[in-house]
């Protein structure tokens, strides 16, 4: 009889520590699921500052493209026109 006891005592000490253990890993789980969830978070934020930054540098690479395009065409109109006076 005490044998018994014993060993229903043991196995309830088993069955106790194990959901321990299970409850603390679950606890583990959930937190770094957290974690994961603001870190992914924090990295589409990042990822859409970056993607506007991206598209406002190239919408002003693009202007530019055009100012000096513009530039370069008004020189030519310049020289052309000097070309003409002193010659």
């Amino acid at each position: 009889m005490a044998s018994t006891c014993v060993k229903k005592l043991g196995s309830a000490q088993r069955d106790i520590a194990r959901k321990q253990s299970e409850a603390e890993l679950t606890r583990y789980r959930d937190h770094l699921e957290e974690l994961v969830k603001q870190r992914t978070d924090e990295l589409e934020k990042a990822n859409l500052s970056l993607n506007q930054d991206i598209t406002a540098r190239q919408q002003t690479e693009e202007e530019l493209r055009q100012c000096t395009a513009e530039l370069e065409a008004s020189i030519k109109e310049l020289e052309a026109f000097s070309y003409s006076v002193f010659t």
